[in-house]
């Protein structure tokens, strides 16, 4: 591999390495590389540029999108636990269910995985950021725009679907998952759980009880959110509900951690170029674990609505692409998409089943 890397690459061109070959590439082949630290000690540039991420945050949370179409692609939400990066929820492209039916015909299903993708900055300061991802169907286009401002502890997410051409119903489905690094086991549902688990109060469960979920119809539902706590580890996390689902479970595994949230907005007929919009919110914090400030409802409103200050950070792989005129990746097999084919701004060029070399010239 060095010495492929050595008849095809430029004496000024940069190469991104993970961390796994890491420093290594550099003095075997003598070109300028660029390596991934352990993320639990030190991180920089080189993982945005390796897996083409888009990424918004502050010192306390941040959101991360790849603009690779593969089935692990889409939005992650970090928190910052004891200064490292822990994930503590995903909403997967293959997780989101654009669900339709064109002139009352039978009804149909695509996941965002199955379709183009789009990812760019709607706007970008030290203030707010707006990272937004675009989908493109014959029939639709959804934008997902994940909004992040230095005064408010929320990241909003808001969905906009947009038709071309008339249907005769749609809706979507957001299936958005927990992290394993986390242990989240009470929630506070307004009228349904009282930082209870959903086994307490099921709706349904598994016959094998492997899992138990909690429904929670519009008319159920006490109030414009949802919270999920691990007191073991000292993490809140907070749904808040812009706009009210019309369809909304919480699902528990049978060691009664709570592993998914999901929820459905209905569009109905929609006419060509019409647009509908839904928009939810979501927001982590820490808390010693004896000592959790947010029993009640009320002072769950008071976090959901105070005011933060803290500056946003946004990091883009296109900025470091031209900015250090990096012309290779080379990433671990270990750490690959499932798709190793082309995207719109690399190709793979070299794979041995370890390593892989992708170009990355803009």
């Amino acid at each position: 591999m060095s010495q492929w890397l050595q008849q095809h690459s430029l004496p000024k061109g940069v190469v991104v390495v993970s961390e796994n070959p890491g420093a290594w590439l550099n003095l075997i082949t003598g070109f300028k590389s660029i390596e991934e630290p352990n993320p639990l000690y030190s991180r920089n540039w080189a993982e945005v540029v390796e897996y083409l991420f888009f990424e918004a945050g502050t010192d306390s949370v941040r959101t991360r999108e790849s603009v690779l179409n593969s089935r692990l692609s889409g939005l992650v939400f970090y928190a910052s636990v004891y200064n490292m990066w822990e994930k503590a929820f995903s909403i997967s492209d293959s997780t989101v269910y654009i669900v339709y039916s064109e002139n009352a015909g039978a009804e149909k299903v695509t996941s965002l995985s199955e379709l183009p993708k789009e990812v760019y900055w709607a706007q970008k300061t030290s203030s707010s950021a707006q990272m937004a991802s675009k989908y493109f169907h014959p029939l639709f286009t959804v934008e997902k725009q994940v909004s992040m401002n230095e005064t408010s502890p929320l990241v909003n997410l808001k969905w906009t679907f947009t038709t071309k051409a008339d249907l005769a119903d749609a809706k979507i489905r957001i299936h958005s998952y927990t992290s394993p690094s986390f242990e989240f086991q009470e929630a506070l549902i307004p009228g349904l759980l009282q930082w209870q688990n959903p086994w307490d109060n099921p709706t349904r469960r598994d016959s094998q009880d492997s899992w138990a979920v909690v429904e929670c119809p519009p008319d159920s539902l006490n109030d414009d959110f949802a919270a999920l706590r691990d007191s073991k580890n000292g993490r809140l996390a907070v749904f808040k509900f812009d706009d009210i689902p019309e369809w909304f479970n919480m699902g528990a595994l049978e060691n009664r951690v709570i592993d998914a949230v999901r929820l459905g907005y209905e569009f109905g007929a929609l006419t060509k170029n019409q647009s509908e919009q839904a928009s939810f919110s979501f927001a982590t914090a820490a808390f010693e674990p004896n000592h959790f400030e947010w029993e009640t409802t009320e002072s769950l409103k008071q976090f959901i609505n105070s005011e933060a200050s803290e500056a946003i950070q946004t990091r883009d792989f296109s900025t470091y692409i031209d900015g250090y005129k990096v012309e290779f990746a080379v990433v671990s097999a270990q750490q690959l998409p499932i798709d190793l084919g082309w995207t719109r701004t690399r190709n793979l060029i070299y794979y041995d089943g370890k390593l892989a070399i992708y170009t990355v010239k803009q």
